[in-house]
């Protein structure tokens, strides 16, 4: 008849955890949630802010000057 402690480690080992993807931010279409890809997106949405106001800023002068012209 066969221990009990074997019979009840046999039965752990049978009960095995879902596999689960080693970087499920890779697998997902939502933006990740920390790391260095997380702090890749912040660096790259703050650039891409930072050129959008640039180029606001550059044609607000000559918009005041035809808006004060006509």
């Amino acid at each position: 008849m066969p221990d009990s402690t074997s019979t009840q480690q046999d039965e752990e080992k049978a009960i095995e955890p879902p596999v689960v993807s080693e970087s499920p931010a890779l697998d997902s279409d939502l933006p990740p949630e920390g790391g260095v890809r997380g702090w890749l997106c912040c660096a790259g949405g703050s650039l891409g802010l930072f050129a959008t106001l640039g180029f606001l800023n550059a044609l607000s002068p000559p918009y005041c000057m035809i808006r004060s012209f006509y």
